[in-house]
């Protein structure tokens, strides 16, 4: 799973499992590292860390430049809890999920959108 960012966003720590078809949960995010991710960033100014980090357990981002943190893990059949909110004036944001190699702005992926006045809307983003 992945994140899209414009603005100061926050995402719970305890907020991001997947339960799987055996009802087995499996927790995302430890609240205090992105070891388990991949971070992708659309330009070379910025490192990664910069653009997603943890802070005070939760994942943190600024949004500018485009990019993403996925899972380094893939998975099947299952249900994501994500809980998020806006710092700052609410904009554009979205959860990609089932993102298909290689990484880039933007990967072949279904997006859950977070925009504001549009969260919960699903697009497909990328190219074939």
């Amino acid at each position: 799973m992945n994140w899209i960012a414009r603005g100061l966003m926050l995402f719970s720590m305890s907020a991001l499992l997947l339960s799987c078809g055996s009802d087995a949960r499996v927790e995302l995010f430890n609240g205090n590292d992105l070891d388990n991710w991949v971070i992708f960033v659309s330009s070379d100014e910025l490192a990664p860390e910069e653009l997603f980090w943890v802070e005070d357990g939760l994942i943190t981002t600024t949004g500018v430049p485009h990019g993403y943190i996925r899972t380094r893990e893939t998975y099947e059949n299952y249900s994501l809890h994500v809980e998020w909110r806006w710092l700052e004036k609410p904009t554009n944001s979205g959860v990609l999920l089932h993102v298909q190699e290689p990484d880039m702005i933007w990967p072949l992926a279904i997006e859950c959108q977070l925009m504001h006045e549009h969260a919960g809307d699903l697009v497909l983003i990328g190219k074939s």
